[in-house]
């Protein structure tokens, strides 16, 4: 059965963003039976490969980035930071969905997670980053409420020692 390469582009996108990967398509190739395409993590490089019509003994999506987490968001710069922060404070009206989106960013799993002690520890950048957003969204969305109180309760720990835009995730400790 031959598929759509563009519903497959999605669904391998799809899976590839719930392990943080964020992939750039290459040109597809089309061979007299089927199209392929590769997509490649723009943080780690891991790929995803997409087959309109695998053999027998193939699948339709197949790559590290569909199986595999993207840890290099530890290595993230500060624009991709700041790119993904931003998503988080997007059409959030609370400051626990905040708090869980910006989580989820760095804990793909998040759902499984049943609780985290020690906290991720970030640099500077990230921190002062996060707290400023979280008090600008707490003085529109809760004027009543601490600036950043929540991110400040819940958030994670910050190292000046570290570099700015760098996280550190062996600090926490996860329990699934």
């Amino acid at each position: 059965m031959i598929k759509e390469i563009k519903s497959l582009r999605k669904e391998a996108e799809e899976s590839c963003k719930s392990r943080n990967h964020e992939i750039n398509w290459q040109k597809e190739t089309e061979y007299s039976n089927r199209i392929t395409q590769i997509g490649i993590c723009r943080a780690c490089e891991m790929e995803v490969m997409i087959n309109t019509n695998p053999a027998p003994n193939d699948i339709d999506i197949s790559g590290e980035a569909v199986a595999l987490g993207c840890l290099e968001f530890i290595k993230w710069n500060e624009k991709i930071w700041k790119e993904k922060i931003d998503e988080c404070f997007k059409n959030k009206g609370h400051q626990i969905e905040v708090v869980e989106a910006l989580y989820q960013l760095i804990y793909p799993d998040w759902d499984n997670i049943k609780s985290i002690g020690n906290k991720p520890t970030v640099g500077k950048g990230i921190s002062e980053y996060i707290y400023g957003k979280a008090m600008a969204f707490d003085r529109k969305q809760h004027p009543n409420a601490m600036q950043g109180g929540l991110w400040f309760n819940k958030g994670w720990s910050t190292d000046e020692k570290m570099d700015r835009w760098s996280i550190d995730m062996s600090t926490a400790e996860v329990e699934y």
